[in-house]
């Protein structure tokens, strides 16, 4: 059973130990927080497990297999890098650095040390998506021509000071904290892009964006319009809906939906998926998260997996990062801009 430490003890780390807990093959061996109240909080669930408030201390006393990197994003790659000077590998959450810089660095350290790192791009695991994958391989919509892509959610509807709404601590605001998801799905389907022309705006928050706007234009000749925003009034949880447009037909998904349907509109086939991961008898985050650390622990064995199951990789990571710095330049200067993978 693979012991694994926890760098952050805040919501994602609470949920992703609440997994943790929960299974066979893996238990959480200790924790680390600066929060005195968190660290306080976890002792009255986790009694036999030690936390510390100095991730260096945590290494010092502990003999770890994996860790967890779930701090604010600053942090992400001191963090990752402590945890591979350990021999650890690595699960952290996205993005992962405030910038494409300290991403290639994680990259570079990654294949130096033969470390396994594995980032949280956990809408790679929705039921709908795995399925739209398998559509999409067995090119039941034919040739790809246009994707309309969506990612909302009612958050931010005042100016806040956290660091989430600092560029130099979050490396920018809805669209690497919140629409960064879909942004990974796009080029996870899709490919490599040629340009991106973005606008971005400035509803509430002072420094960094509420909304974007981005057409997108992929290598393969794909055409995308994508929006995001953290300041959509009607939506209280996370919306997603992607609707992609091939020559001999059109998939849409969801969140929980799927839906195909051939070139006159009709109906071919329909999915509605569970919350749930089978056996799980509460909601931890939902399906996606569940199969997402199931897919890290299989990744720390070595097990091969189907690629669709294998998470992203620290190169897949910066790669969007590198596009995210892409359309805030385009943003800036009111214009395309290409995208260059290895700038």
């Amino acid at each position: 059973m693979y012991k694994v430490g926890i760098i952050g003890f805040g919501k994602m780390g609470m949920l992703h130990g609440a997994l943790l807990a929960g299974s066979r093959q893996a238990t959480i061996a200790a924790i680390c927080d600066k929060s005195a109240v968190m660290r306080l909080g976890f002792k009255h669930v986790y009694k036999n497990v030690h936390a510390y408030s100095d991730a260096k201390k945590m290494f010092e006393k502990e003999r770890l297999d994996a860790v967890l990197v779930t701090t604010p994003t600053f942090n992400h790659k001191e963090s990752v890098q402590l945890a591979v000077e350990n021999k650890c590998a690595v699960f952290v959450e996205k993005p992962l650095a405030i910038n494409a810089e300290q991403a290639q660095y994680i990259c570079e350290m990654a294949d130096a040390k033969n470390a396994v790192i594995q980032i949280g791009f956990c809408n790679r695991f929705l039921p709908s998506v795995l399925k739209a994958g398998e559509l999409l391989e067995d090119k039941r919509i034919g040739k790809i021509e246009h994707v309309e892509a969506q990612m909302f959610i009612g958050d931010v509807f005042e100016e806040h000071t956290g660091w989430r709404y600092k560029p130099e601590l979050s490396g920018g605001g809805a669209l690497i904290d919140f629409g960064i998801h879909m942004l990974d799905l796009l080029i996870h389907f899709f490919g490599e892009i040629e340009t991106v022309n973005a606008e971005t705006k400035q509803l509430y928050s002072r420094l960094v964006e509420d909304e974007a706007s981005v057409e997108i234009l992929f290598k393969s000749g794909v055409v995308c319009d994508f929006e995001t925003s953290w300041s959509k009034k009607e939506f209280r949880k996370s919306y997603t809906k992607m609707e992609i447009q091939g020559d001999a037909g059109r998939i849409v998904l969801t969140d929980q939906t799927l839906e195909l349907f051939d070139m006159d509109g009709e109906k071919l086939e329909e999915y509605t998926y569970p919350d749930l991961y089978p056996g799980c008898f509460m909601d931890l985050g939902g399906l996606l998260f569940s199969y997402q650390m199931d897919s890290f622990l299989k990744n720390i064995s070595g097990k091969k997996l189907e690629k669709r199951m294998q998470g992203c990789t620290p190169y897949e990571a910066l790669y969007v990062q590198r596009v995210i710095e892409s359309i805030y330049r385009s943003a800036e200067i009111k214009d395309a801009v290409g995208v260059n993978k290895n700038d």
